[in-house]
């Protein structure tokens, strides 16, 4: 024989999640995780433990699976892009976090008479990062290739991935401008 017993309705899905809350706290938006703890305890009370325990099972699968599975695309130096006289380490720690699958898009002005050419090159490790040694660099966006909308390049190891501008022999880089590292996290390491 089933016995249940309802102390008061389940909230309806518009009432979970039509945007979550915002804190004085944090300045934005409750963390799921918070919202799914107040589900949880809401869903116990309606239903019993057992039950409770499998429905918030499905709904954190159902909210959190999309989100650890996202992916953003960041353009490189924001309105700045790509160019010579910008602080690029600066823009990862601002940026920063980046994750696995996030995209970096380069772009940067074709050169002319009054535009200096612009490439990107994966350094091979730090050291050579640190030197500006272009010898076993591998190029990945040639001078046209930033233009237009841009060359994208996707994180897809957890390594450090070490950038750098290697026209004109490398000055921009040897002068320290045009170059930075990013060290991707694993995309479920996000804050919800």
């Amino acid at each position: 024989m089933l016995v249940t017993s309802h102390k008061r309705p389940l909230p309806s899905s518009a009432a979970i999640w039509p945007s979550a809350p915002t804190t004085k706290l944090t300045g934005g938006r409750v963390p799921r995780v918070r919202v799914l703890r107040e589900l949880t305890s809401e869903i116990m009370e309606a239903v019993g433990s057992r039950a409770a325990l499998v429905a918030a099972a499905v709904v954190a699968l159902l909210v959190l699976v999309p989100e650890a599975s996202r992916a953003d695309r960041f353009v490189v130096g924001d309105a700045a892009r790509w160019t010579w006289g910008y602080n690029y380490t600066d823009w990862v720690i601002k940026k920063g976090p980046f994750f696995l699958n996030d995209s970096l898009v380069f772009m940067y002005d074709p050169p002319n008479a009054t535009v200096h050419a612009h490439s990107v090159y994966m350094m091979r490790n730090l050291a050579d990062y640190q030197s500006c040694n272009l010898k076993a660099a591998k190029l990945v966006a040639g001078v046209m290739q930033g233009t237009g909308s841009g060359f994208e390049f996707v994180l897809k190891k957890r390594k450090p991935h070490y950038f750098v501008c290697g026209e004109r022999n490398g000055i921009h880089c040897t002068m320290g401008q045009m170059k930075f590292i990013v060290k991707p996290k694993h995309s479920s390491c996000r804050d919800y």
